[in-house]
């Protein structure tokens, strides 16, 4: 991955990787224009018209699958500081030490379950590593919708 952006516009470019490959600025541009159009999607998908939830004073826990590079938690992070929460806690299965080290440096309060010495995926830690289909995830949402306390 050359990096990842956040829906607020934070860019979090891995310039290793862009250096390493010669990957011009044009096609950085053009990706990042892509991209924030896909946000814009999810966004549409899964709030609808609705705002997104107000977190200002409140503790945050972002969680994922793991982390390679963490650029992607590191995109959630930044979105989620934006919005002036009490607290953020990153919470994932697993990740790299070097990737650890770095988002624990970021966060309030960091929980990772594994640091493998030989990390090279994170698909390799799962005996299924299949994506979440949309439909599913609205469907969650839903439901979170529903026993959210009144």
């Amino acid at each position: 991955a050359i990096g990842a952006i956040s829906e607020n516009g934070g860019e979090f470019l891995n310039q290793d990787v862009i250096t390493a490959y010669g990957i011009s600025q044009n096609y950085i541009d053009a990706t990042i224009a892509r991209e924030t159009k896909k946000i814009a999607a999810y966004q549409n998908t899964f709030r609808g018209s609705g705002k997104s939830p107000n977190i200002k004073n409140k503790t945050v826990v972002i969680a994922d699958d793991g982390a390679a590079t963490g650029y992607t938690i590191k995109a959630a992070i930044d979105a989620a500081r934006k919005q002036n929460p009490e607290k953020i806690i990153i919470a994932l299965p697993v990740a790299p030490l070097d990737t650890a080290r770095e988002l624990h440096a970021l966060t309030d309060e960091i929980v990772i379950l594994e640091t493998p010495p030989h990390f090279q995926a994170v698909g390799q830690f799962y005996a299924e590593f299949t994506q979440v289909e949309t439909e599913a995830v609205k469907a969650l949402l839903l439901e979170s919708q529903k026993q959210k306390p009144h």
